[in-house]
């Protein structure tokens, strides 16, 4: 029994790997404007999330499939074929994935004997040898195949039916994204490019983030439920560190699409505030206290000095979300140093300053770090690259100013001032609780 509840959270935690995967991709895939680019980022997100040596998407609008535009992407294995450019001749079992507009997945045996399957021809000596075969349409909104994503050689066994439902996942969200990158190569001449193609972007962003709440809303149930008869089975206690760690990436997941949420929202100008009167010093301790494991896991000692007393008209869920924010991302590059969390106030404005002795920042990046999706070359940790870029909104929205004052190696301080009377245009806009 021991073993099929261990076998069980392996597969769960896999699934939960996909999907965090899956979300990654959904951003990359949005944040790539031409064609090419979301191809090449499909092929290396769909081997990447799926787990296998050998990837390639093509985009096939046109009856000639030789004419299609192919991304490939190989793992180290595969490295000395990575030049391979040949297209295929447009016939045999490409073809039949395309007019079928379905999904094939085969071991390389049944691909070998499919009558549709033609080898490679005059090619055969360049191509990557293949070990199984899964291949997913790629669909537009009217129904008609624009593209095929294929993978080959499984990390570990055969493709199996999970690994087509992501893929087939995967293929919806690259049609998607392959027809706002259509859209903005074919106006980018002219406004009404930026105009449509911001707006394509965010419903793609809207969409794809309230998709991915059915399944991890599903898998927090799944979870409680394997909590309930852990506790019941005798030495289900050792079981519990495992469960703990599925729900913390279950926790970190939802983080992510919250983020995306908070994206489409501020970008359609929907960022609500429910105006009341707030305590800085009492939130801030809510959040230290809230992620002292997390400055655990990450060795750094959190120095709190925000009394309380510094009220002003906020909208509490949002001061939060900034101090939250700010720790996570001083917790995040503090190199295990200390991080203080700082407080303090005048009659007309509240100040926050959350300080770490960490990696630092470059003085050119500091203004990109407020940006959406942007990676700084110095700042690789996980995540989506939105969380400063959403501080900054809620701070504009607030009426008040963040600003960072940072050296490379010497850490960073980021401090936050917003007005304790509130923002003037949101009393107006908002309904006070």
């Amino acid at each position: 029994m021991g073993g099929g509840r261990s076998k069980e959270g392996a597969s769960r935690a896999d699934f939960l790997a996909k999907l965090r995967g899956l979300s990654r991709a959904t951003v990359a895939m949005n944040s790539s404007l031409t064609l090419a680019e979301v191809l090449q980022v499909v092929a290396e997100q769909a081997r990447l999330v799926v787990g296998c040596h050998q990837s390639i998407t093509s985009f096939t609008a046109g009856e000639d499939l030789s004419q299609a535009v192919n991304a490939i992407s190989l793992s180290d294995k595969y490295a000395a074929w990575r030049t391979y450019d040949e297209k295929p001749d447009g016939t045999g079992i490409y073809r039949l994935v395309v007019e079928k507009n379905r999904p094939y997945r085969l071991t390389q045996e049944e691909l070998e004997s499919h009558p549709a399957f033609r080898g490679f021809s005059w090619a055969a000596a360049r191509h990557p040898p293949m070990r199984g075969w899964l291949a997913v349409p790629i669909v537009d909104r009217r129904g008609e195949n624009i593209g095929i994503i294929q993978l080959s050689d499984k990390f570990e066994g055969e493709f199996d039916e999970e690994d087509e439902q992501i893929l087939v996942q995967l293929a919806q969200i690259a049609a998607v994204a392959t027809d706002n990158a259509r859209l903005y190569e074919a106006e980018k001449a002219g406004k009404k490019r930026a105009e449509r193609s911001v707006k394509a972007r965010e419903a793609f962003i809207s969409i794809a983030s309230h998709e991915l709440r059915t399944p991890i809303t599903t898998l927090g149930l799944q979870l409680d439920q394997i909590d309930l008869a852990i506790r019941k089975l005798p030495g289900g206690e050792r079981f519990e560190p495992k469960l703990a760690v599925a729900r913390r990436q279950l926790e970190k997941l939802n983080g992510l699409v919250t983020e995306l949420v908070d994206v489409s929202r501020a970008r359609a100008g929907r960022l609500d505030l429910q105006l009341e009167d707030v305590d800085l010093g009492e939130v801030a301790a809510e959040v230290v206290e809230r992620m002292g494991e997390q400055a655990k896991l990450a060795g750094c000692a959190i120095a709190l000095e925000a009394p309380a007393g510094i009220v002003g008209r906020w909208d509490r869920i949002r001061l939060d979300q900034v101090i939250t924010n700010l720790l996570s991302n001083a917790l995040k590059y503090g190199a295990g140093k200390p991080v203080k969390v700082a407080g303090s106030g005048d009659a007309a404005m509240a100040h926050l300053v959350v300080v770490d002795h960490g990696i630092g920042i470059a003085p050119e990046d500091q203004d990109r770090v407020f940006e959406p999706f942007e990676r700084i070359k110095t700042m690789r940790a996980g995540g989506l690259g939105l969380g400063l870029w959403i501080v900054r909104q809620i701070v504009d929205r607030f009426g008040g100013r963040i600003r960072v004052e940072s050296e490379l190696g010497h850490g960073a301080t980021f401090c936050v001032d917003i007005p304790r009377a509130g923002n003037p245009v949101d009393e107006d806009r908002v309904e006070p609780t």
